[in-house]
């Protein structure tokens, strides 16, 4: 018995172990989305600031400036509320790793038994 609850904690520690890698993974893809909309907002502010300085000029070159800003401004917008909203949808760290470890237990030491004893009084 005690030999199969240690294979069984070793297959729920290697489960956990590729749960952390693609948690990784997801990190590591969310820090680059966030980069790439600081750097995008960086541009727009370059952009935006380029297009104050043209306007002042009397000349009609301030109009292509403040249009790269804008397209700048709303790619840095569209990729933060990509960001966002990965985050958001993510499941939590290790929670299918949980839910057999909970399974394990009930398995093991019978608690659904005890549930449906409370259950009945």
């Amino acid at each position: 018995m005690s030999a199969a609850a240690f294979g069984l904690l070793l297959t729920r520690a290697e489960s956990a172990t590729i749960e952390l890698g693609q948690a990784r993974a997801l990190a590591l893809r969310w820090f680059a989305l966030a980069l790439a909309a600081g750097l995008l907002a960086l541009l727009a502010l370059t952009a935006a600031s380029a297009a104050l300085t043209l306007a002042l000029w009397p000349w009609l070159g301030w109009i292509t400036p403040l249009a790269l800003a804008a397209i700048y401004a709303a790619a840095a917008w569209r990729l933060a509320a990509q960001v966002r909203r990965e985050v958001e949808r993510a499941p939590p760290l290790l929670a299918e790793t949980l839910q057999e470890l909970a399974k394990d237990r009930d398995a093991l030491f019978g608690a659904g038994d005890r549930r449906e004893a409370a259950d009945g009084d």
